[in-house]
């Protein structure tokens, strides 16, 4: 028992011996490939300070690159900007130039103007040197036969008789300005008298109960004439406003009849003669008919239009059959066969 187990201690201190022998030499080829390793490392340091000494440089390249671009662009903004000064500078003195000129042309304009000027009163000053001559001689030779008197006692009643004359027509004026002012004022309240009338006969709805003609008097400083400027007013609960911009379509062209047809009955009795075109349009059947009716009225034989001759246009057939108590007779405008316009006498019973 002692010898074998002598043996197998025996053969674990060889085996030990052995392993020891391994690792001793995997120590040594560990410690040859940590010092390849350190030279390694040192040759890495040394590419390394290389490489920065290399981007060190590079960056240094670069900067100088970026610094003298930088300067060659500042250089070439510097070369810009003095050319653009100097263009301004050019541009400037132009412009001096010209304003030079024209105050040069302005100046010689004024030179010329004073030049004429001093000629025309040159010439002027001759003529009164001639009169004040020619008035020293007569007055030489004035003698005592009375004639210097009777040229006295001429233009003396030369004066007081343009005076009474310029007193007499400035009455004139007054009494002209006094009577076409009172005919004015007439005259509109003739107008809107008949507006009211027509209206009040022919507008259906109560939210403009009547429309007037209202005449502002224009001062001017310039001229003793009156000048008026007229515009349109509609009423309602007494208070006017102007139609213009507050009416529909329909109400701005009936008032536009009516006014047509009031300065007609005040103005045209010399000359009675009334055409009316397209009257209806913009009107609806009730306002058409009451149209009609008023028309048909005032031309009747008591009419306030009875010598008048009344010249109607329209498309409006209805319109026509309304006014066949004022005619039975009316002209329809046709085409033939050819396509050409004529005209056709109808009898108003034949509409439909």
């Amino acid at each position: 028992f002692d010898v074998e187990s002598t043996k197998k201690s025996q053969q674990m201190i060889e085996k030990m011996k052995q392993s020891f022998e391994e690792k001793k030499q995997e120590k040594s080829l560990l410690e040859s490939e940590g010092q390849k390793v350190n030279e390694s490392i040192d040759d890495l340091q040394i590419s390394e300070t290389n490489s920065r000494e290399a981007i060190m440089k590079k960056q240094l390249q670069k900067n100088n690159y970026q610094n003298d671009k930088r300067f060659a662009g500042l250089f070439e903004q510097k070369a810009q900007i003095e050319s653009q000064i100097k263009v301004e500078e050019d541009k400037n003195l132009i412009n001096k130039i010209g304003e030079c000129e024209k105050k040069k042309k302005n100046i010689e304009k004024e030179r010329e103007k004073n030049e004429s000027d001093r000629m025309k009163f040159e010439g002027q000053l001759e003529e009164i040197k001639k009169s004040i001559k020619k008035a020293e001689e007569k007055k030489k030779n004035i003698g005592n036969d009375g004639k210097l008197e009777q040229e006295y006692d001429y233009l003396t009643f030369l004066k007081i008789g343009q005076t009474n004359v310029i007193s007499d027509l400035n009455k004139i004026i007054v009494s002209v300005d006094s009577a076409m002012a009172k005919y004015h004022e007439e005259k509109m309240k003739e107008i809107n008298n008949t507006i009211h009338d027509l209206w009040d006969g022919i507008y259906i709805a109560n939210d403009i109960t009547d429309v007037k003609i209202i005449a502002d008097v224009e001062e001017k400083k310039t001229t003793t004439r009156r000048n008026f400027s007229y515009r349109v007013v509609m009423v309602k609960d007494n208070v006017e406003m102007d139609m213009r911009g507050r009416c529909s379509m329909g109400q701005k062209a009936l008032a536009s009849l009516i006014i047509r047809i009031a300065l007609a009955k005040t103005f045209c009795t010399k000359c009675a003669v009334l055409a009316l075109d397209e009257p209806t349009i913009n009107l609806d059947a009730d306002h058409c008919s009451n149209l009609a009716t008023q028309l048909v009225k005032l031309l009747s034989d008591d009419g306030k239009l009875a010598q008048f001759q009344i010249f109607l246009i329209t498309h409006d057939q209805d319109f026509v059959k309304k006014m066949k108590d004022f005619g039975n007779e009316f002209y329809r405008i046709d085409r033939d066969q050819n396509n050409c316009s004529c005209v056709k006498r109808e009898i108003t019973s034949t509409l439909l």
